[in-house]
């Protein structure tokens, strides 16, 4: 579906951008002068968007003081959506009716920074680094914690990713990878090729046969170039990386 557009001299190469429909089945951008109107692949829609927005509209804002504002972080499970939301206020619960998470924090560092929260869409379970001490995983049938992963020293929040088994966890600190089984409760194996500190920004993901995880924004043990790198997981060893010296 595609629409004429008749732009101004003073406007022509200035006007750029993509939308998406309230419903979240189509999306639109500007290409050559025209609106093209696509249906939206199901991985980037926006499900039940106007819930989102009105659960985000009753949270905000939690605090008079605009520095003690939370960031909620939107994730879906079965396409439908979930608002979590760190606060001194809460007590670790899960509102299955309203689609809210609430987190107390561990700490203050993890308090003003977000943390990245990870789903396991076939068991429900969802995995998120809470303090310095423990990775805390949830089930999103009852709402109970199922496990506390004890996190090795100063752990990344940006780097976690739950196995396609659903019963193992992966997380990047300072002296590297960090793979726990959920049920033991306990870190099985280490990589330390790859260090992941606070503050880099990355990324961990896992094929969907899960035989192989990548990642990306990590840094070389010397700390002195970032990394891309591809692990095998049975028997846990990388077989590709790329390191990548800073410039400048």
């Amino acid at each position: 579906m595609k629409f004429q557009l008749v732009f101004r001299e003073d406007s022509l190469g200035t006007a750029a951008g993509l939308t998406v429909n309230r419903s979240g089945t189509h999306w639109a951008s500007l290409e050559v002068g025209e609106v093209v109107v696509r249906e939206a692949p199901v991985s980037n829609r926006r499900f039940r968007s106007h819930e989102i927005e009105e659960t985000l509209a009753g949270l905000h804002p939690l605090y008079p003081d605009a520095s003690q504002r939370i960031r909620p972080t939107v994730i879906y499970v079965r396409e439908d959506p979930l608002v979590c939301v760190p606060s001194k206020q809460f007590q670790d619960t899960i509102d299955l009716e309203k689609r809210l998470v609430d987190i107390l924090f561990r700490s203050e560092s993890s308090y003003h920074r977000p943390s990245r929260i990870v789903c396991h869409h076939d068991s429900q379970r969802i995995a998120y680094l809470n303090g310095e001490d423990f990775v805390e995983v949830f089930s999103l049938i009852d709402g109970k914690c199922l496990a506390k992963l004890p996190c090795d020293p100063n752990p990344s929040n940006a780097f976690l990713a739950i196995h396609p088994d659903g019963e193992h966890c992966v997380g990047g600190t300072i002296s590297g990878l960090v793979v726990w089984s959920i049920s033991k409760q306990k870190a099985i194996h280490r990589l330390q090729e790859i260090v992941c500190p606070e503050g880099v920004i990355g990324r961990l993901r896992f094929s969907e046969d899960g035989k192989y995880l990548a990642v990306a924004g990590g840094l070389d043990p010397k700390q002195q170039a970032t990394t891309v790198a591809v692990i095998e997981t049975e028997p846990w060893k990388t077989l590709w990386q790329q390191v990548m010296p800073f410039s400048g």
